[in-house]
């Protein structure tokens, strides 16, 4: 997707929207980072 395709889909979202995105994005980063340290960094999709 390219940038300016995903800046006005983050526009349109609602503020609501806005922060469950944060949060799964948060949850995904601490599983990435969770991973990495284990050593599992191949596992990840």
């Amino acid at each position: 997707m390219k940038r300016k395709e995903q800046i006005d889909q983050l526009k349109d979202m609602s503020v609501e929207e806005l922060k469950d995105q944060a949060d799964a994005l948060k949850e995904s980063l601490f599983r990435l980072k969770f991973r990495k340290t284990l050593g599992m960094g191949e596992v990840i999709k």
